[in-house]
Order: structure tokens, then C-alpha cells, then sequence
């Protein structure tokens, strides 16, 4: 945590992105405010797609189950009537 002083008010921050260009001045407050929230936005992201894997690997497996039935069962579908030829 660093704490910076300017006139009467006294601010604490925890060092991100932004902190290095609000202590030489070339960021505003707001600025470093705006690139965090949207890297908290981003990391959020990410972690849901982390967090969520293994339910979406869970779901996808039967998908493709479902997929190669139906791609069984239009193979079947070309099949001539009276069986396979060769057999």
C-alpha cells in the first residue's frame, strides 16, 4: 500500500497498473480508477471461463454423443433396403 499526500488529503493505493503514471503525473486519479476497473473487468472474464471449464467440458461431451448418433443414423439412412451389399 502506498500512501501519498497532496495539500490536506491523504491517499491510499494499492500499486496497479496505473499507480507509477499517477505518482510522476503523466495519470489522473480517474485515469488509474479507469485501468483497473476494466482490468478487473477482463480478470473477471477469464476466471469465468477457468471456473466454468469442467462444467462446460461436462456438457459438451454428451453434445457429441447426441452428434454422433444422429450422424450414425443418417449413414443408416443411405443404406439400401435389404442390408449392406458385400456382406
Amino acid at each position: 500500500m502506498i500512501e501519498f499526500e497532496r495539500g490536506c488529503a491523504k491517499t491510499r493505493l494499492r500499486p496497479s497498473f496505473g499507480t507509477m503514471g499517477f505518482l510522476i503525473g503523466t495519470m489522473s486519479l480517474g485515469e488509474v480508477a479507469e485501468v483497473t476497473a476494466a482490468f478487473v473487468i477482463v480478470q473477471v472474464a477469464l476466471n469465468w471461463l477457468v471456473d466454468n471449464y469442467t462444467g462446460l467440458a461436462d456438457c459438451l461431451s454428451p453434445t457429441n454423443r447426441v452428434a454422433s448418433l444422429l450422424l450414425a443414423f443418417d449413414q443408416l439412412d443411405d443404406v439400401p433396403p435389404g442390408g449392406r451389399s458385400g456382406s
